[in-house]
């Protein structure tokens, strides 16, 4: 599934405008780029469990423990990510603000 930057950005916004430092570690999800939009996947680094063959009872149970973690694996990535994505953008947001301040207090 993949997510477009506007809702990422957006639901980062409003839950991290508090906060003040981005983490030393980058995104967990993939990002790319298509022409003008920029697009996101959160199963990157998350093991997509391969569907049992046969209608063995213990392989299907299996199967379904594996979906279920690599559900929450994608939603843990992309709950991370949408932190992160907050961070930089707040912190970006108040370099900029700072460094106009300190242009306009120095003149010219």
């Amino acid at each position: 599934m993949r997510i477009s930057v506007v809702v990422i950005l957006a639901a980062g916004i409003a839950f991290g405008s508090g906060l003040t430092a981005a983490p030393l570690m980058g995104p967990k999800g993939g990002f790319s780029t298509l022409l003008f939009r920029l697009e996101y996947d959160p199963s990157k680094n998350c093991s997509k469990p391969i569907r049992p063959y046969g209608n063995d009872r213990y392989a299907w149970d299996s199967y379904k423990s594996d979906a279920a973690h690599y559900i929450r694996c994608m939603q843990e990535a992309a709950e991370a990510d949408m932190s992160y994505a907050s961070e930089v953008i707040a912190d970006g947001y108040k370099e900029k603000v700072a460094e106009f301040r300190r242009e306009v207090e120095r003149g010219y």
